[in-house]
């Protein structure tokens, strides 16, 4: 697991944590949006999140600004479409462990024992997820590159 710290920008302690299987064709929007940033964004905190999970919330901890960057199913019309949740993404409560536990769900929970961390998700349409792939469509990953000028330019604003 990735060590906690945090990476002052300015002003705010601001972390983006990518979620997603590389091994899942376009889930992996998110470890991708990781890349990118890492390529033209310094000074932000960037974390592998995984595929999510209650794992999630160790990593929010300590932070002023989380935003959660992840492909999702059902959000948008058009695979690559992006959706910015200020509050929790839309999702059905069940009875699974905490072993399954979705990534909306940990930001529920999240906010209840951090109440004074901003946490946004950037949900990248994935259409359909593929499985043993590592490969991603072309749309899903015009997608992941407006997420990343989208993340960039929320953390601007939000850290001054």
């Amino acid at each position: 697991m990735t060590e906690k710290r945090c990476l002052n920008t300015g002003k705010k302690c601001i972390r983006v944590i990518g979620c997603g299987n590389l091994l899942m064709g376009n889930d992996s929007a998110g470890l991708r949006v990781l890349d990118i940033l890492e390529k033209s964004c310094s000074g932000l905190e960037l974390i592998e999140g995984g595929t999510g999970g209650i794992g999630l919330l160790p990593l929010i901890e300590g932070a002023d600004l989380v935003i959660i960057a992840d492909a999702m199913t059902g959000i948008c019309k058009n695979p690559g479409d992006i959706r910015i949740f200020a509050e929790t993404p839309p999702y059905k409560p069940s009875r699974m462990s905490f072993q399954d536990i979705g990534v909306a769900e940990v930001i529920d929970i999240a906010r209840e024992l951090n109440p004074g961390t901003e946490i946004i998700a950037v949900g990248i349409e994935a259409g359909t997820i593929a499985e043993y792939s590592d490969k991603i469509d072309p749309g899903v990953m015009e997608g992941v590159r407006n997420a990343s000028i989208l993340i960039m330019d929320v953390v601007d604003e939000k850290d001054n």
